[in-house]
Parts: structure tokens; sequence; C-alpha cells
């Protein structure tokens, strides 16, 4: 009944073998794996979904055991119920030799929805220095997205001396953030060393119009080497960036 492609047909296949679950898990999984007919294994991985946390056990049973171009509908069946237990062979799927490319790019956007897991972040990370553009423009997306988790280990990342290209995807990822963490990167400028120091001028000079308030702010703080960098920065921002963000300022005082 799967094979029907009737949507009034499909709809009732659902409800029944989401009624009869977990019975029903094993032959669905099977169908995604298995089936000839790749129209039926996304079905199968939409009822699984539908189905909800009762298929996560035994689909991670079978994560590992890939299956080139379905084990890919396994991942997004994870992404979509977003279950912690996964996180774990997910970061093993991921650090896979040789993994097909769309499957790593399925794999980095599940991690991705783990914004309150720290464990997820490293293996993000290391995506940054792959030689495939798409799987490195999916860790940024990725990272960003994580936000506020992500942070603290990008920052680490950025003091230390990395290939220029990585560097610049460290950035972008943290670029990417919303809301962009001005405050936080401003508060690490008194302690940091050289090299990250750098790194925060040339995120705020990037970022733009949200730095430039933030940084308008610090004009006036009582350390002053804060001071002197909020100055520094500003001062080499253009004028349709920056004279908004003054007169805010001076709006507020």
């Amino acid at each position: 009944l799967v094979h029907d492609t009737s949507p009034s047909v499909q709809q009732q296949i659902v409800d029944v073998l989401r009624f009869y679950a977990p019975e029903s898990i094993p032959g669905l999984l099977d169908l995604v794996l298995t089936d000839t007919s790749s129209a039926v294994a996304e079905r199968a991985a939409h009822i699984l979904m539908n189905i909800g946390n009762a298929v996560v056990e035994p689909l991670l049973a079978v994560l590992l055991d890939i299956v080139p171009e379905r084990t890919r509908l396994l991942v997004q069946v994870l992404e979509k119920i977003h279950d912690t237990r996964s996180i774990p062979l997910l970061i093993t799927l991921l650090q896979t030799p040789r993994l097909e490319p769309l499957l790593a790019v399925a794999t980095i956007q599940a991690l991705a929805q783990f914004p309150e897991e720290p464990r997820v972040v490293p293996p993000l990370l290391s995506v940054l220095s792959d030689t495939n553009p798409l799987l490195c423009e999916e860790g940024v997306n990725a990272l960003s997205q994580l936000g506020e988790v992500a942070f603290n280990d990008l920052i680490a990342a950025l003091a230390v001396p990395q290939e220029a290209a990585v560097t610049q995807r460290m950035r972008r990822a943290l670029l990417g953030m919303k809301p962009f963490p001005a405050e936080q990167l401003v508060q690490l400028l008194e302690q940091a060393g050289e090299l990250l120091v750098q790194q925060i001028l040339i995120l705020f000079k990037m970022q733009g119009a949200e730095s430039a308030q933030v940084l308008v702010r610090h004009l006036l703080d009582r350390n002053e080497l804060i001071r002197d960098y909020a100055q520094q920065v500003l001062n080499d921002m253009p004028g349709p960036i920056v004279v908004p963000a003054l007169l805010e300022g001076l709006s507020q005082t």
C-alpha cells in the first residue's frame, strides 16, 4: 500500500502505520533502505517522521550501515524528530571517511538543530577545514544557527593561527549569528591576545551598523583600552554607518 500514490490512500496508511507503531517501524526502515523505488523510500521516511520518537532507537541501530542515497533519508527523519539520543551517532556519521556529500550535508543540518548542546560544536568546527566547499558552507551556516552555544569554541579557534580560508569561515559563522554578539566581543577585548583582538576588530568592521551602535556606547567606557578600540573601529567605518549610530547615541544621553 505504501506504493499507492493516491493522497487519500497515503493518509490512511500514515494513520494506520502510526497506530501500529512500534511494530510497523522495522518494515518502514526496510522500505527506506532497500525498496527499488526512491519515491516509496521517501514516503516511508515521511511516515517514520510522523511516528516520532518511537523510531529513534531502531533507526539508530541501522544508521551506520550506510546505504547510498538512502541513509540520508534516515538522517532527515532524525533532524525532524530532534531527539538528543541521536547526537552521538550523528557525530560518528559525520566523521566517517569519504562520506557522500549529500549525506554529510544532511548530517550537518541535523546537528544544527541542537542549539542547547555544546557537544555538536567541535565536529561542525572541523567541517570548516574540509576540502569540499559545499560542506564548508553548510558548516558555516550550522554554526551561525547554533548561535550562543558555538560562540566560545569559535572565539577559541580564532585565537590561534589558522589557514586564511578557515579563519574567514569562522568569522562568517560569527557574523551570521542572530543577534550578532557585539557586546560579548567587546567584553573580550580587555583580556584577549593580539591575534584575537585583531580578529574581533575585523568582525566589527565587517558587521557594520549593529556593531557601530554597540561601539558608540563604549566610546565613554570606563576601560581606556576598550574606548580606544571602539574609536579605532569607528574611525575605519564608512560615514553612512557611523553617523546614524552616533546620532542615536547622542539622543540617548
